[in-house]
């Protein structure tokens, strides 16, 4: 795995609309959510006109794996949550020059009502 060899590089750009990127990851699921009749709810826990920077083809991957396994193994009129939180980087660094007040942790939690994965 290029993680574990240390041969993954992030592409690193910013993005003001995080909901249109979350939305491009949903919109390739629509007629399947519509055919089993699935609520899908997205809540945003952030403040507007947040400028995020994160690799986000790397973001929206791995959005999508997990999205496309809540539709297809979940139960028909079943329910996606989407939950979107930037909390805020609190963290000692060794140079404090570096420190941003604007830095944030992007937190993405996806609840569904799928069967799940046995234990």
């Amino acid at each position: 795995m290029k993680i574990q060899k240390n041969e993954f590089k992030l592409k690193v750009s910013t993005t003001k609309n995080l909901e249109s990127c979350i939305m491009k990851v949903i919109y390739p699921f629509q007629r399947q959510i519509t055919r089993q009749e699935i609520k899908m709810y997205i809540t945003k826990k952030y403040k507007d006109n947040i400028s995020i920077k994160a690799d986000w083809l790397s973001y929206q991957l791995i959005l999508f794996n997990i999205i496309q396994n809540s539709v297809k193994y979940n139960k028909f009129k079943g329910e996606i949550f989407v939950i979107i939180n930037c909390l805020p980087l609190v963290r000692k660094r060794k140079k404090p020059e570096l420190e941003s007040e604007n830095q944030y942790i992007l937190e993405t939690e996806i609840v569904d009502t799928g069967i799940g994965i046995s234990k």
